[in-house]
């Protein structure tokens, strides 16, 4: 099942974007399907986790599905982020997005808006 589900988000990732940004699902697959034969045979004190052993180790079924967990951890897996940024996407979160709001007035983005010529009225506090 893990397997499985690990591919078909990788294929997602691939129909989604992978034309735009010139990937495949098979660029994806080593980042998160990391438990290979060798790699196990890493000694003892090797700080090397596979994608696998961290499901494993962190899934908690009170918090969320096993689905849900296999998704926030290939989602959000570093080494994969990273490719994918060096193809020039860059994934976020809702939450992410929401706490970058929470940063910005509405000053900010008022000036951001005349600036970009899109409106051109004065702004008010109470706007």
């Amino acid at each position: 099942m893990r397997l499985c589900f690990q591919f078909s988000l990788c294929l997602k990732l691939e129909r989604q974007f992978g034309d735009s940004y010139q990937f495949k699902c098979s660029d994806l697959l080593p980042f998160v399907l990391d438990d290979t034969i060798d790699r196990l045979k890493q000694p003892k004190n090797s700080k090397y986790t596979s994608m696998a052993t961290k499901i494993l180790q962190t899934f908690n079924p009170e918090r969320a599905s096993l689905s849900t967990w296999i998704t926030r951890l290939v989602r959000y897996e570093r080494n994969l982020n990273q490719f994918l940024l060096e193809c020039g996407l860059y994934l976020i979160s809702d939450w992410a997005i929401i706490l970058a709001f929470e940063q910005i007035s509405l000053k900010d983005i008022h000036h951001w808006f005349t600036h970009c010529c899109y409106c051109d009225f004065p702004y008010s506090e109470t706007a």
